[in-house]
């Protein structure tokens, strides 16, 4: 008897930790897209350190720098919009540029998660090319950051 009773305290103790959880997940989600859309400022990069950027405000409404492994700021590869419509608003919308440039530019949407205190942001970059080539194979682009810290490349305007 002892044992059943032992058992259905796990199953509820699992399914609290479970909701808390998802309720976390969810409010980091919310409190990352409240406001004017600051979240998305900061410097961002990819686990392997392939792609990192300093995203802040611009003229089109954010722009992403691309950021050198020497720490020196290059050219605008990211112009993003607020985007109000969608569960998670406000999400963006914009371009991207890839870095290599040898691939067409893609139209994107960018979400923005913030996640418990001792992790930190983390943003996703979804897209598809934005003119595509029916001679030549083309690949949606997705790519996950994650926030490591305040911007230090200004914001230069795009052409």
């Amino acid at each position: 008897m002892r044992g059943a009773a032992e058992v259905g305290w796990r199953r509820r103790s699992r399914t609290i930790s479970l909701v808390a959880s998802l309720c976390a997940v969810l409010s980091g989600t919310a409190s990352a897209a409240d406001g004017d859309g600051s979240a998305i400022e900061g410097r961002w990069e990819t686990a392997r350190k392939d792609l990192v950027l300093d995203i802040s405000r611009c003229a089109q409404g954010y722009c992403g720098r691309l950021v050198t492994p020497d720490n020196m700021c290059e050219r605008t590869i990211l112009t993003l919009a607020i985007k109000t419509d969608g569960p998670l608003s406000p999400a963006f919308a914009g371009d991207f540029a890839p870095p290599n440039g040898g691939r067409p530019g893609y139209k994107v949407r960018v979400d923005v998660t913030a996640t418990a205190e001792d992790k930190p942001a983390r943003m996703i970059i979804i897209g598809d090319v934005v003119d595509p080539n029916p001679m030549r194979r083309s690949f949606p682009y997705r790519a996950l950051l994650v926030r490591v810290g305040d911007p230090a490349c200004p914001a230069r305007t795009t052409s």
